[in-house]
């Protein structure tokens, strides 16, 4: 929980990913994180989430802080 801001970000090649599949992924890992939150007091965090910029090295996707 990041004061209701996004947690990470998810990498992920748009040339090689289905993303329709990446959303229902995502939309999964919100409604878990939502159910997690509300069975039990999470541990709360306000840090930012810091901007990334996105790279394919060795045919990877990889993300580097700015």
């Amino acid at each position: 929980m990041t004061c209701g801001g996004p947690r990470e970000y998810i990498i992920y090649s748009t040339k090689h990913t289905n993303e329709q599949e990446i959303e229902k992924v995502v939309a999964n890992i919100t409604r878990q994180e939502k159910l997690d939150n509300e069975e039990k007091t999470p541990a709360v965090s306000c840090e930012p989430v810091m901007p990334v910029q996105t790279l394919c090295i060795a045919n990877t996707c990889q993300a580097v802080p700015l």
